[in-house]
């Protein structure tokens, strides 16, 4: 299990959100660099996000996406319009992630890496907190 958060960031578009700082309990998911966590073990895991952030300079969408080794994930998708920085949005998505093994129950990729990405606007985050939790 690992939850991280960070409060009062900026972050551009097309940019992992950072998350700085964390708790982590055992070792099937790590923190790896302050926007990337790394699943080592296979297995089911739950990814919760929750934030509230606003337009850093140009009113639009907010939108925050998991990404999966790289790959956009369409189940972990959230997005609010912010007209101002007086206008801070509530952002959410729960997900899932596998990671797969072969027939003999042996993880058979390299460790998954996830990242939570901001795709919209530049925007600041008054807080960003993610929750994984390695279910089976």
């Amino acid at each position: 299990m690992l939850q991280s958060y960070s409060q009062n960031i900026t972050v551009p578009t097309a940019s992992s959100i950072p998350f700085n700082n964390n708790f982590e309990k055992g070792c099937s998911v790590v923190q790896n660099g302050a926007g990337s966590f790394q699943f080592n073990k296979k297995g089911l895991y739950l990814v919760s996000f929750d934030a509230s952030a606003f337009a850093s300079a140009t009113a639009g969408n907010i939108t925050v996406q998991l990404f999966k080794d790289g790959v956009a994930d369409p189940g972990g998708l959230t997005q609010a319009n912010s007209t101002a920085a007086t206008d801070i949005e509530a952002l959410s998505f729960t997900a899932h992630v596998q990671v797969p093994c072969d027939n003999t129950c042996a993880c058979n990729v390299a460790p998954v890496t996830v990242q939570i990405r901001n795709t919209g606007v530049a925007a600041t985050f008054v807080q960003a907190n993610v929750v994984i939790t390695r279910l089976c």
